[in-house]
């Protein structure tokens, strides 16, 4: 037999062999990768998916047990989140905290094999060995990276009798761990979703409850018109409105503004709104509701770390006086029609909610017929344009002197519309509400 004619037949067979094993690594791959694809269209829930995809590396690899370890960056600790044993995935609450300065190291260092202890030196090492403990060892451990960011590890226990893996089985490893990092991400994506869903439905049930808390009803009268709104910046806001004919022949006017535009604040304008009734019900005079008011709400604004604006007054249509209290609210503006002129009620008093025992102090002015008294939150005269300059006070006084002879709807939606074009599409950052009343004459 030539020797050297049999060489090259044998290097052949060598080749064709390598290839072969090559293909059959390949397929297990893919076969791998098959089935956990499987698991991610089949299931949502994170612990089932997790059981799945163990369950299929098992078939490739002698898996005993496995974990996901999730890395809390505020704690600086990892905790196991789910474990997986004899086919079945658990939550776990096992914490171990993360030195300092190996979350690159981690993130850079692809599938690693833990065997013995005493082969490691320094944190890193150490780290590896302390959760791979937690399962028993061996182990092979693989980050979970997305987007260049460690988000956890996948810490897979090998059986005792398990031979060295080759490169190929750690890729199937590593595999594991990437369908693993992304049933996480699908996982917080699903619980996001439903938290936000959640939220919403409160919010709107909020939203709902606030807008009913509104008047339905106008009052009407021949000795004055009168029109009111409220735009929230959000679905739900911190302001508050109410307009109603307490006794005969008098129209009482109420807008209150808390700190913030969220349930937070809507749920303390309902608390003002309830305790404002309470006490008015109790006819007292307008100093005196103020002072209760405050003293019934500080230790609850207090403790939520806010407080809020009111304004109330009661127009007399004999009379023609319009009394009123101010805590700490934007000073309404009156326009004087016999005098062409604008006259800001300046008189005011601390806001509700900042100190017990404060004092409320009452004032009076005249609104005769063809007067307009605009009340406003903050929401109008800081509303901004693209440049940051603000609406203004002027720009509102201006906006009412070109329409001091339309009604007060009419004048509401155009001031409302002067603000639009003043902002320039920008959006509102707070909320907007608006009371007009215009006196007319009885005849």
């Amino acid at each position: 037999m030539d020797i050297r004619a049999a060489q090259p037949a044998q290097v052949g067979q060598d080749e064709s062999t390598e290839l072969l094993e090559e293909l059959a690594r390949s397929y297990e791959e893919i076969h791998l990768l098959h089935g956990l694809a499987g698991a991610l269209e089949d299931d949502i829930e994170h612990r089932h998916i997790f059981s799945r995809i163990v369950t299929c590396l098992k078939e490739l690899i002698p898996v005993e047990k496995a974990a996901v370890w999730v890395l809390h960056a505020q704690s600086n600790e990892y905790s196991c989140v789910l474990e997986w044993e004899e086919g079945q995935a658990s939550a776990k609450l096992e914490c171990l905290p993360s030195p300092e300065g190996i979350e690159a190291e981690l993130c850079a260092m692809g599938v690693r094999v833990i065997r013995r202890a005493q082969t490691f030196r320094g944190p890193l090492e150490s780290f590896l060995i302390r959760i791979s403990e937690a399962i028993g060892l061996p182990t092979v451990v693989a980050p979970l990276v997305s987007k260049s960011k460690l988000v956890g590890l996948l810490v897979v226990k090998l059986a005792s009798t398990a031979e060295t893996l080759d490169s190929s089985r750690l890729r199937l490893v590593e595999a594991a761990a990437r369908q693993t990092r992304v049933s996480m991400q699908l996982d917080f994506l699903i619980r996001e979703l439903r938290e936000s869903e959640r939220l919403k439905k409160e919010v709107e049930i909020a939203r709902q409850i606030q807008r009913g808390l509104l008047p339905e009803i106008i009052p009407k009268s021949k000795a004055f018109e009168v029109f009111a709104s409220c735009i929230t910046a959000a679905r739900v806001g911190g302001d508050y409105y109410d307009l109603f004919c307490g006794k005969p022949g008098q129209l009482s006017l109420l807008i209150a503004d808390v700190a913030g535009h969220n349930i937070a604040s809507a749920l303390i304008a309902m608390s003002f709104r309830t305790t404002f009734r309470f006490y008015l019900a109790q006819d007292l005079d307008h100093g005196r509701l103020f002072e209760s008011l405050n003293e019934a709400l500080v230790a609850e604004l207090s403790k939520s770390g806010t407080f809020l604006s009111a304004f109330y007054g009661t127009y007399d249509e004999l009379t023609r006086l319009f009394r009123y209290v101010n805590a700490g609210h934007n000073p309404p503006v009156l326009w004087k029609e016999a005098e062409k002129r604008f006259e800001r009620l300046e008189h005011a008093d601390l806001l509700i909610g900042i100190l017990p025992g404060q004092t409320f102090s009452a004032a009076e002015v005249r609104i005769d017929p063809g007067d307009v008294l605009i009340l406003y939150t903050d929401g109008i005269v800081e509303a901004e344009n693209q440049n940051g300059e603000l609406f203004g006070l002027e720009r509102l006084e201006a906006a009412v002197r070109k329409n001091v002879t339309r009604r007060p709807r009419e004048m509401y939606h155009y001031i409302l519309k002067e603000m639009y074009l003043f902002q320039d599409e920008q959006f509102n950052k707070d909320d907007v509400t608006l009371i007009v009343l215009r006196a007319t004459n009885i005849s």
